[in-house]
Parts: structure tokens; sequence; C-alpha cells
């Protein structure tokens, strides 16, 4: 049982940081605020 809970808090972590990890690349990337003014400029 203990094995059982170790792998899964591990598994929790991994997942929390690859999870992390895409947003954070997502933010910083793919959702560039200058991006949205150049495409549509205010008036």
């Amino acid at each position: 049982m203990v094995y059982w809970g170790v792998v899964t808090t591990g598994f929790l972590m991994v997942l929390g940081m690859v999870g992390g990890t895409l947003v954070y690349y997502l933010r910083t990337l793919a959702l560039d605020p200058k991006d949205s003014t150049r495409i549509d400029p205010k008036e």
C-alpha cells in the first residue's frame, strides 16, 4: 500500500511539472500579447 502511494505521488508530481512546462511555453511563445496588437491594431 505504501508503494502505491509513493508511485501515485510521484506520478502526480511529474504530471504537474509537465503541465506547468506546457502552460509556461504556451504563455511565452504562443500567446505573445505583442502579436495580437500587430495583427489587429487598436484604433
